[in-house]
């Protein structure tokens, strides 16, 4: 890489730096072309020659944030193989362990990224448009392969007869919206007791889900454990 490429890169760096810091002070509001020019020392047409508009900040911002979630997914799914050698559980076991982790990652990342979780949360969720038909489908491009190593392990598990038969790409996009659902009581555990905190939720949420399409209790029980 070049010194122009470097200088460039570095700068993109500080200026979404920048964007995030305030969003997590304010809000989507708060992430104006002039307050983050100010902030990384250019004027408001210098930042112009980094990223054209508010849009662009916010759909790299949602993009990094995305592959930051992937980069945990398999951190996570990495830690769980390194068990399963160790464990040695069965093969349809180990499957529903896997599907397990994929998902209940969402949780584990608002306790480890607030901030792009935050976001994260905001592209998911919000009624509002955030972008345009031009620049929707690149935030949704990070997201793709995310969604795509979940259908993947419930598939697996399909195939082995953990599951009852059924997609599994919407079996994935319920999983995602009922992780998400329990999100956002997280900040509500400080209020109740440990029986009610939303990890509690989390664990019900899948097993209601996992015995509806087929999977045995016993083998539910087995999987939380490895």
């Amino acid at each position: 890489m070049g010194v122009r490429a470097e200088k460039r890169k570095r700068m993109e760096s500080q200026i979404l730096s920048a964007a995030m810091r305030a969003f997590v002070w304010g809000g989507i509001e708060a992430v104006t072309i002039a307050a983050i020019a100010h902030e990384v020392g250019t004027s408001v047409g210098g930042l112009y020659r980094y990223f054209d508009s508010k849009d662009a900040i916010l759909v790299a911002l949602g993009q990094e944030s995305l592959v930051g979630f992937d980069t945990l997914q398999r951190e996570l799914l990495d830690r769980l193989e390194q068990r399963i050698v160790e464990k040695k559980p069965p093969a349809k076991v180990a499957a529903l362990a896997r599907a397990r982790t994929v998902f209940a990652a969402y949780l584990e990342h608002a306790e480890r990224a607030p901030g792009p979780h935050r976001l994260l949360d905001l592209l998911l969720s919000t009624p509002d448009r955030l972008f345009d038909q031009t620049t929707a489908p690149r935030v949704e491009s990070a997201l793709d392969p995310i969604l795509a190593r979940g259908a993947s392990l419930l598939e697996a598990a399909t195939a082995l007869g953990v599951l009852d038969a059924g997609d599994p790409h919407l079996r994935t996009h319920a999983l995602w919206a009922a992780f998400h659902g329990v999100d956002h009581f997280k900040k509500r555990d400080r209020f109740m007791p440990p029986t009610l905190h939303s990890h509690r939720i989390a664990d019900l949420l899948f097993e209601t889900l996992f015995l509806g399409w087929g999977v045995d209790p016993a083998m539910l029980k087995q999987a939380r454990a490895v």
